[in-house]
């Protein structure tokens, strides 16, 4: 956690955690780094974050509760369930493309051997796979879709971003995944 709320220290070296983690994954993440790119010296950036995995940590719950906030407002947006989770597809796309280091930590790093880093990512899928069933139950109150389900199929799509990301396809390819993911929720819904 950052040393007190609204830290401005605190907030450059989250952006230079995603500067460096863009650039060279979290192999490339350290105090020095950390200080070499947000202008400090060590000893500064240790005050804000006692470690570089600190910074790490609350930069990927940072940029994974963004995410989250925007698939919430995409479903608040959406008619229906299918048009709420379509929107939600959509901005994922979107910010995919803009951010492809924060795509890097969220899709990619969070796959390697930081134990604490998968973990956050677990509780973040498991708030994804919790916010899509509420969400279809809510909507579509006489039917029911398995949670499991929901779960395979966001595994499918965390999956189709981290292959589009780490460079093992593009972004129509990307795009078709995902299109794909979601023709074969709605189809199983059925």
């Amino acid at each position: 956690m950052s040393c007190v709320p609204a830290c401005t220290t605190c907030e450059r070296l989250r952006a230079a955690t995603l500067e460096l983690v863009g650039e060279a994954g979290v192999d490339g993440l350290s105090l020095q780094a950390l200080a070499d790119r947000g202008a400090l010296t060590r000893a500064d950036v240790a005050r804000h974050y006692p470690t570089a995995s600190a910074c790490l940590y609350e930069t990927y719950d940072e940029v994974s509760a963004s995410i989250a906030l925007d698939m919430a407002g995409a479903f608040a947006q959406g008619t229906s369930w299918e048009t709420g989770f379509e929107l939600a597809r959509r901005q994922l796309l979107t910010r995919v493309a803009a951010h492809p280091a924060q795509a890097r930590l969220c899709f990619v790093e969070v796959l390697r051997g930081d134990r604490e880093l998968r973990l956050r990512r677990q509780v973040t899928r498991r708030w994804i796979v919790d916010f899509l069933t509420g969400e279809y139950e809510r909507r579509r109150q006489s039917e029911h879709l398995p949670e499991l389900q929901i779960e395979l199929l966001i595994g499918a799509g965390f999956h189709a971003i981290s292959n589009a990301v780490s460079g093992s396809s593009d972004e129509a390819a990307l795009e078709h995944r995902l299109a794909e993911t979601a023709q074969a929720l709605g189809s199983a819904a059925h």
